[in-house]
Formats: structure tokens, sequence, C-alpha cells
């Protein structure tokens, strides 16, 4: 084999071995040992990041003032002051755990802890007085209503001995009584009609304490701040295939949900939003498990973007519309009465008649908006998104935020109600933010996307190394071709040997001649 053609041999299998591996083993190799690493093994790393956050998330709450109360109790256009953020460290973690080999999963509860931040929050101080509806006045009137209309009369008897004769819907309180410390609700009475609201109220509800027998306090959050949540969770670990890891399997043991009117509202699907499998695809949706909404929500991909010098994929996510999408037909109370776009009714999911929606309506129909004033939504401030790195899966920096509201109207046989306009009334709103720290960004670049640089200088070296190869074989096989000798043809040789004898006669003559002369 000539040098030009080892040359070409050499040049060409350099630069399809760099491709195939450059383009296609490596990557795929990559892919798998991702895949192996997001497994939720015990004992691993990432089985150990997954059950405790070793950080803490910024929780954000924001509370609505109502201002005019006493004209909105008149059937008023409601005036709202947005009070806040009070700023939470929150912290994350799964309890209980179960191991399932024969299916690859794993059981747990969630809990969450929150750390008020004094120093962010300041200048407010959690002491500032708020008026907001009555969350057990209104809880109870509005459930009664959907779920037993009937005892309606009941309870209109039992709500002046309970709230202390209220001549509004609305309540003064403190804001940290209303998220953490409670509000007094004291059930010490005689009377019937109350005594059996009471004895409902405790039964039914989740956000009342007992201090004794006949007394109890209301708050938002503090039943759920650093307690386990009372819903259980069963998630494949990705072991054995890791484009499952943290899907949810069943709540509470089974397959699919029973809150809602059809299959598609009641299916479970996707993951339980804390982790989410590797190489993310743009054109894929990404779903996950939201127990608060008792539903699985979409995101959508939206475009590129980069957090802290990593390419990501920005996702968000809304509620739907669930009065014109068929496929959210099933969310609807009922085939007459559907909430329109933007927003969800919590009854049927966790026994609260509020309503969910993103913060200030964003995204939600204009009646809703225009229903109240005070409000600015907008996408950067109250939208629900996150940022994630598609080759890891790993979430780098995400916003959740949710909004909750009483629906407002005037309720047959409940006196206090008789003058209400017809609106939905935000009181809180929550957000859950949390950027991925710098030591664990810099892990993931130097454990990760450095190797992948340099690895892809060494793949175009070596295939521009093989492609420079072959053209120098090709261009040695040129210049051999162009030196190779030239063979005459037979009358060209009797000239050149004519030629030739005719020169030697001359050089001889020439030489005798100059004998002679010597």
């Amino acid at each position: 084999m000539k040098l030009a053609e080892k040359l070409g041999f050499i040049g060409t299998t350099v630069s399809l071995t760099s491709i195939a591996f450059g383009w296609g083993i490596f990557p795929w190799f990559v892919k798998l040992q991702i895949g192996k690493i997001k497994g939720l093994s015990p004992g691993t790393e990432s089985r150990d990041f997954w059950e405790k956050i070793p950080f803490a998330f910024d929780f954000k709450i924001y509370l609505f003032n109502v201002t005019n109360y006493l004209e909105v109790q008149k059937g008023g256009v409601p005036q709202l002051e947005e009070i806040g953020p009070y700023y939470y460290a929150e912290y994350k973690e799964k309890t209980d755990l179960v191991d399932y080999q024969e299916d690859d999963s794993v059981s747990f509860y969630m809990k969450n802890t929150w750390i008020f931040n004094k120093e962010k929050t300041a200048p407010l101080t959690g002491e500032e007085i708020v008026i907001v509806p009555h969350p057990l006045l209104m809880g109870l009137i509005l459930a009664v209503e959907r779920d037993r209309a009937g005892i309606l009369p009941l309870i209109n008897k039992a709500i002046p001995i309970l709230f202390d004769k209220p001549d509004s819907i609305f309540v003064k309180v403190k804001v940290f009584d209303f998220l953490f410390r409670g509000i007094i609700f004291n059930c010490t009475t005689k009377d019937f009609a109350a005594s059996a609201v009471c004895a409902v109220l405790k039964k039914e509800t989740n956000f009342l304490e007992d201090i004794t027998p006949s007394v109890s306090k209301f708050s938002l959050l503090n039943n759920k701040n650093g307690t386990s949540e009372p819903n259980k969770f069963q998630v494949s670990r990705g072991i054995t295939d890791y484009s499952k890891v943290g899907e949810v399997m069943t709540v509470n043991g089974k397959k699919k949900l029973s809150f809602w009117r059809g299959r598609p509202c009641n299916s479970i699907r996707g993951t339980d939003g804390t982790v989410f499998p590797p190489d993310i695809k743009p054109e894929n949706d990404i779903w996950s498990f939201n127990m608060d909404l008792c539903r699985s929500l979409p995101a959508k991909y939206v475009g590129k973007t980069e957090f802290k010098s990593i390419s990501t994929l920005r996702y968000n996510v809304t509620l739907g519309d669930m009065a014109n999408d068929p496929a959210l037909k099933c969310f609807c109370t009922d085939d007459t009465k559907c909430l329109k776009r933007g927003v969800a009714d919590l009854l049927k999911c966790g026994g609260i008649p509020i309503v969910a929606s993103q913060p200030h309506f964003f995204d939600a129909h204009e009646d809703y908006q225009n229903g109240v004033r005070g409000l600015n939504p907008n996408a950067e401030d109250h939208g629900i998104y996150f940022d994630i790195e598609p080759m890891t899966g790993t979430p780098l920096h995400a916003k959740k935020r949710i909004q909750f509201s009483f629906p407002l109207r005037k309720i047959n046989k409940i006196n206090i109600t008789q003058t209400l306009p017809n609106v939905l009334l935000p009181f809180v709103w929550l957000e859950e933010g949390v950027e991925l720290p710098d030591h664990l960004i810099e892990k993931i670049d130097s454990e990760l996307f450095r190797i992948l640089r340099f690895l892809d200088v060494i793949k175009w070296v070596a295939t521009l190394f093989g492609a420079a190869i072959v053209s120098g074989g090709i261009g040695l096989y040129y210049k051999e071709q162009n030196a190779l000798p030239i063979t005459p043809s037979s009358g060209s040789s009797r000239q050149s040997d004519f030629k030739s004898d005719k020169v030697t006669q001359n050089h001889e003559l020439g030489h005798t001649n100059l004998a002679y002369i010597n």
C-alpha cells in the first residue's frame, strides 16, 4: 500500500471514529451514566438530596387587605391593598420512607418547615392588622351551601352565637394570628344549632387546633408547619428505568383520584415536582402532580434561557380553561357550572370552599380581574415557571405561586350574605422560589459541563486531524501522479537516436581539428 493510500485510510478511520464516538457513542454513554446517577438508590448522593433538600427555599406570603369592607358588605366593588411579602426559609424533606424492590418504587410523606426571616421582612413585623374574609365563617357557609343546603337555616341561627353577632363576613386580624398563631373559635355554648355546627367544623376541617375541649384556634399554615402531610405518595425510583424517576405511581394507595367527574382529570401523571428525569426535550410537556390542587399539571416549553452561565429551558404552568377546553371539562362542578379560564375550585379536592389561581388573577379571565380593584397581574411577578437544565433534568431556578380566593355571593337563608357582590375575592397568595446554590452550580459545571466542553474540543480536533490526514494523503496522491516518468513513442526514439549520432560525429570531428592545430 502506497503512502498516500495509507494516509487516506488512517485519516478516514480517525475522522469516522471521532464522529461515531463524539456524536453517537459518547453522548449515549453520558446519558446512560446520568440516568444511573439520577436513580433514587438508597445511600446515594441523589437519594440523599431528594429525601432532604440541603438548602432552604424562599417562601413569601402576601395578604390582601380589604380597605372598603363595609362597602363590600353592601354590594360594593372590593378595593384591595397588598400587604407583604413576609419572608420565610422553607425546608423540604420526605418522611417515613419505604422502598419496594418488586416495582422499583419508594413511598413517603412530605414535610415542610417554615422559619420566619425577620430581617428580610422588615419593616413589616407580622403584627400588622388586616381585614380579610373570616375564613371559618365563609368556609362554613360555602361548604354547607354546596353539600348540605338543607341545614342552611341551622347555620344562619348558629352564626350570631359562634361569631359574636358579626355585622359583616370580614374579620380584623393580625397577620401572624391569621397565618400561624391562630384566630380563637369558641364553642362554649348550650345552643343546639351552635353545638351542632361546632361538631361539624371540628370533624371536617384540618385547620382547627384544640386549646380546650370547647375552644379552638384557626390558622392558615400552623398545622402544616414542621408536620408531615397526611397524603402518602409512592413514586418510581428510576433505577431500572431512569426515564420514570420520581413518577407518581399512587396517592394514598390509589392509582387514580376520585375527586373529579372524569378519567382525564382523575389521572395521576408526572413526578412529585421535586425531581425530573434527564434528557428533557423541548417538544415534550413536563408533567407534575400537585396535591394542593389535586391534579396533574403540564408545564409548557417557552424558550431557551441561561442561569448562571448554564444553558436551560424555560417552562411555564397555567391552570387552563376548563370552560372551553374539552379535556378539562371534568374539573367543572357539573355540566352547567364551570369556572372560567385560569382558576380552580378546591372544595372537592381539599374540602375547602376556596378557589385557586395564579396571583392577581394572572392569566385568568378578565371578569375575575375586573371584579376587584387594586390588582396588577404580570408574568414576571405572578406567573409560574421554572428553568431546567435539559441534560440532567435539574431545575436551576423556579417560581411556584398560588393565590386563594373566596367566592362572594348572595346565599339564600344566610342573612349576612344577602347584599354581597358576586365576585372572587382574593385574600392571600404564596410564592415558593428556589435558586440552586452557587456551590451546586459549580459542582454540576465541574463534574459534567467542563468535561463535556473538553470532550467537545477533543472530538472536533480529532475529526479535523483525521480530515487533515486525508487531505494530506490526497495531496500526496496527486503529487505522485504528476511525477510519473513519460514513455516516448517509437518515432521519437529513432529521431532521438539520429540526433545522438550526429552529435557524436560532430564531437569527434571537433576533437580531430583541435589535435591538428596543436
